[in-house]
């Protein structure tokens, strides 16, 4: 005769398919915890780069913004040497030029070259020989000048690249600036664009 084993009175614990399906759940749950987390850790680092981007885009477009609208600035009413103070104004370069120092001559520090450079992906400034960085992550393309006359239309180029013919028919200079989200988990690009008014020019000053 067999007699069934019954658990004590109050004896504790668990058996095998309790502690299986407990360690499943266990799992899942862990797991769902830490693709939330990253999920939103990637999110917060995405919203970051884009913010740096954002800003350093911006002010790089300022930066330039400020020195093309001096172009042909003439504080004593003449310099020879200043020439149109807009000159090799191509698709992704632009050279502008003033008196700032008001001393009715162009010295080799009031010349200043903004151009892409490829290899480096990086939008750049160059004065009087010296070449500095003004912001990086810039992809191919992510730089352009537009140029326009009083009348709204585009300036006439010609060559190649193709250039501005008369510089001094120029009133008004559309920058644009791409810049890549540098830590971004994804592709994130931002792009701004300026309308830039040259200030000294007779036929822009009329319409201000």
């Amino acid at each position: 005769m067999t007699t069934a084993r019954s658990r004590p009175l109050g004896a504790a614990g668990f058996t095998m398919l309790e502690l299986l399906v407990a360690t499943a759940i266990s799992l899942v749950l862990g797991a769902a915890g830490f693709f939330f987390f990253r999920a939103q850790l990637m999110s917060l680092t995405d919203q970051s780069a884009g913010l740096d981007a954002i800003e350093g885009s911006r002010a790089a477009l300022d930066f330039m913004a400020n020195d093309i609208r001096l172009a042909g600035l003439k504080p004593t009413g003449s310099c020879a040497t200043c020439g149109a103070g807009l000159s090799g104004a191509q698709a992704t370069t632009i050279t502008v030029a003033w008196d700032a120092n008001s001393n009715g001559t162009l010295d080799a520090n009031e010349s200043i070259t903004y151009a892409y450079n490829s290899s480096s992906k990086a939008v750049t400034r160059t004065v009087n020989g010296t070449t500095t960085t003004l912001i990086s992550n810039v992809p191919s393309g992510g730089l352009s000048f537009q140029y326009l006359q009083s009348d709204g239309s585009a300036a006439a180029t010609s060559g190649s690249p193709a250039t501005v013919t008369t510089p001094a028919n120029v009133t008004t200079v559309l920058v644009t600036v791409q810049v890549q989200a540098a830590k971004a988990t994804s592709p994130w690009n931002t792009t701004i664009s300026s309308r830039v008014t040259l200030r000294n020019r007779a036929s822009a000053l009329a319409r201000l």
